[in-house]
């Protein structure tokens, strides 16, 4: 979260973040994922929208990622 406030920065959390899903979650099939700068650069939010094997319906994940370093 220390990284320049950016596109490819949000780019890359969603990168990790379906990586992470994928390898640790196999239930899980992602539908989308949604990464957006907030609080002027302070923090994103994160939107993990997916369906679950044998399930009906998707699944909305919602949470914000911030810093924390120094509080």
């Amino acid at each position: 979260l220390f990284e320049p406030n950016d596109i490819i920065t949000e780019a890359l959390i969603e990168e990790e973040l379906r990586t992470v899903v994928e390898n640790f979650e196999p239930r899980a099939n992602i539908l989308n994922i949604i990464v957006e700068s907030e609080r002027e650069g302070q923090g994103y939010r994160i939107k993990i929208i997916f369906s679950v094997k044998n399930e009906k319906g998707p699944v909305t994940f919602t949470t914000f990622l911030e810093a924390t370093r120094g509080n």
